[in-house]
């Protein structure tokens, strides 16, 4: 039987002893509190896992089905998360480079109506005032290297790491 029709032979019962009051004893309370156990029991997640001991200080985990291959970093939860709500807040809700922490906060709690719109409007917050990394200068690499090295092979290595950080722009 599908919990679905569990839950409804458990309405239908609770419908029918509260209907019929004389109904309320015996075989009817035992059926309804077996109906909610069944259902209860039934809403539970499968496990995919077990620990099976330790190796190297290391937890080993093995799935019970062993066709199911779990990936590192895999999070495993006893019981499912409860999935998060959408961002309901439109992109770029408010002028966030014109405001300082206090007011953005002010206005992110007056608007804000989930920890989705919470997190969406701090976000935009935090890149409307993350400063640019702008490029080294000329001068400045010059002054970074020693007697070994030239200024274009320093010059060339900087602009490698540059680009590593998303920095692309010379003056």
């Amino acid at each position: 039987m599908s919990i679905e029709a569990m839950k409804q032979a458990l309405e239908a019962m609770e419908l029918h002893a509260t209907q019929y009051p004389h109904m309320q004893k015996g075989y009817t309370v035992d059926a309804i509190t077996a109906l909610r156990a069944a259902i209860e029991a039934a809403e539970q997640p499968e496990p995919v896992a077990r620990v099976t001991g330790y190796f190297n200080g290391q937890c080993v985990i093995e799935p019970l089905d062993p066709a199911l291959v779990l990936t590192t970093g895999l999070a495993l939860y006893g019981h499912a998360p409860a999935p998060q709500p959408p961002a309901t807040i439109p992109d770029n809700s408010q002028e966030w480079s014109k405001l300082d922490g206090a007011q953005a906060w002010h206005l992110i709690e007056r608007h804000a109506d989930s920890w989705a719109d919470v997190g969406k409007m701090m976000g935009e917050w935090l890149a409307a005032h993350q400063q640019r990394q702008q490029p080294l200068t000329d001068e400045w690499i010059k002054s970074m290297c020693k007697e070994a090295w030239t200024f274009e092979t320093v010059k060339k290595w900087v602009c490698i790491v540059e680009a590593a950080h998303g920095i692309k722009e010379r003056s």
